[in-house]
């Protein structure tokens, strides 16, 4: 069984300006400790897949390369927390695209992935991790704080996709590309 994603990653200029964010949320909560995404695992999760059987690995990587997408451009949006204010786990911020390319483009993918009768959470909003959270100190003044911290607009193009490998390791998660899908 091999541990998946379907992603967008982001060039350094793009993960730097990730890194800038982070720096002003630990600065806004100096007694939270927080488990910050390393720079080398930033990215958008478009899908998270689980464990995938090493059988359909192949078939997986042939159907999501015939997605056919155009480049586009996107921002980035507002914080937010998962599953909920009242009880956070993981600290996230998404993209924007204008004409709602992201959605179209998440809408594709699970077409193809049940055409494959290969599971995925329906429910779940395309992302990116900033940190993981086991414990807050003070979870309504952590909540204020990230409404408070502010970031210029940031545009970047999308013009790939990949399908990401996940291992956990004694150091966290090690991500590796299992293919790379270029946009028209």
């Amino acid at each position: 069984m091999t541990r998946c994603f379907i992603a967008i990653d982001f060039p350094e200029e793009i993960k730097e300006f990730l890194l800038e964010i982070i720096s002003k949320i630990k600065k806004a909560n100096p007694s939270e400790n927080l488990n910050y995404t390393k720079k080398e695992n930033l990215h958008l999760t478009l899908a998270f897949l689980g464990e995938i059987d090493e059988t359909k690995i192949e078939d997986l990587k042939k159907a999501i390369s015939k997605i056919k997408f155009y480049k586009f451009k996107a921002k980035f949006s507002k914080l937010g927390v998962f599953p909920s204010e009242k009880f956070i786990r993981v600290l996230w911020t998404g993209l924007d695209s204008e004409k709602d390319e992201i959605f179209e483009l998440r809408k594709d993918i699970e077409k193809v992935l049940e055409d494959l009768n290969i599971s995925f959470d329906e429910k779940f909003k395309s992302h990116i991790t900033l940190a993981r959270i086991k414990f807050l100190h003070n979870m309504e003044k952590f909540v204020e704080n990230i409404k408070k911290v502010n970031f210029a607009e940031k545009n970047i193009e999308i013009d790939r996709i990949k399908i990401k490998k996940s291992e956990l390791g004694e150091n966290g998660s090690v991500y590796s590309d299992l293919i790379n899908i270029p946009a028209l």
